[in-house]
């Protein structure tokens, strides 16, 4: 039997005839699309040194079995789309769960330069426009901590969701898909952290 010649719908009907052949070769169709994702998310991720490329693939690979076991057919939603947002889901939430667990997203492991070169809503925030000197550009590991900590508490229950978010390399489209919300709220709550942030080096700056 050549599955090549059926559809999604005529696969997802036989792997509702408890078709094993026909479900492995949807998981086989879509896995090029998760090893993509995979290697984008963890490409971006500032925390990539905690986790491993084959752990999303595995997890993209959880949310398309998920996505194949509760399709529904008779909604209005393409299967490629439900597919797709349970992979991207799936996979979202392992970084976010990743980053919680190891407690990196406010420590020193974490270094605001990076963060600030990496992701384009907040590389535009400088620690200072008056320093000259490389030396005084630098700001010490203790002082980074200090900073994100401070952040973490001037942060709204959904500012800190959306910043954590931001931090495993998603852009601002991509997490309202996440978070089903529209997207000019999750880029005007990202400028809000941007100013918060802003706000505190200034702070700090001129205790020095």
């Amino acid at each position: 039997m050549n599955y090549k010649d059926y559809n999604d719908y005529e696969l997802l009907s036989y792997v509702e005839e408890h078709n094993e052949d026909a479900k492995e070769f949807l998981l086989k169709k879509y896995e090029p699309y998760i090893q993509h994702m995979a290697y984008q998310l963890y490409h971006n991720c500032v925390y990539k040194d905690r986790i491993e490329l084959g752990d999303l693939i595995q997890e993209g690979m959880v949310g398309l079995n998920r996505s194949i076991e509760t399709y529904q057919p008779n909604t209005n939603v393409l299967f490629y789309t439900y597919a797709k947002t349970c992979i991207d889901h799936q996979m979202y939430s392992y970084l976010v769960q990743v980053g919680r667990q190891k407690n990196k997203l406010f420590n020193e492991s974490v270094s605001l330069e990076t963060l600030l070169e990496t992701h384009e809503n907040l590389e535009n925030i400088i620690l200072s426009d008056h320093r000259e000197t490389p030396e005084e550009q630098l700001i010490s590991r203790e002082t980074e901590k200090e900073i994100f900590e401070t952040l973490k508490k001037q942060l709204s229950d959904m500012e800190l969701e959306i910043f954590e978010l931001k931090l495993t390399g998603l852009n601002y489209k991509e997490i309202s898909e996440f978070l089903e919300k529209d997207s000019k709220v999750v880029d005007n709550t990202l400028q809000r952290i941007k100013n918060k942030l802003k706000k505190i080096i200034r702070e700090v700056e001129s205790q020095e």
